[in-house]
């Protein structure tokens, strides 16, 4: 679980549909770094993978201040995620990248996303 407490206030961030594409490209991009190549679709927030969504987004706002965040999906316990029916979806639409043949340690998958953060998001790591 990721969350980015950030101040929206650059240029090109004045909706919530922007800030919610923004953190899907920052996660796809993060993902790349390993190969996988992961996509949006406009018809539902997240980050999917072979017509799976493995990244959710929910966020919250205050004065433009983000709240809460986004989860990857890296590895979780058998039928976790995949009974869930979120945002609408059917069950077994969400799954685990470890499911999908991707075992990804935690600690890389952060420092992945340190790394792509300032390129996308356009921000620095304190």
């Amino acid at each position: 679980v990721v969350y980015p407490i950030f101040k929206w206030d650059f240029p090109g961030e004045s909706s919530v549909a922007k800030i919610i594409t923004l953190i899907e490209q920052w996660v796809i991009d993060s993902l790349a770094n390993f190969g996988i190549n992961c996509v949006r679709d406009e018809r539902m927030q997240g980050v999917w993978l072979d017509g799976y969504k493995i990244c959710s987004i929910g966020l919250s706002f205050l004065r433009w201040t983000s709240r809460h965040g986004f989860t990857i999906n890296l590895n979780t316990p058998e039928n976790r995620v995949e009974n869930l029916a979120g945002c609408g979806l059917e069950s077994s639409t969400t799954t685990c990248l470890q499911r999908l043949g991707h075992n990804l340690p935690r600690d890389k998958v952060i420092d992945s996303l340190i790394d792509t953060m300032p390129k996308i998001l356009n921000r620095s790591t304190v």
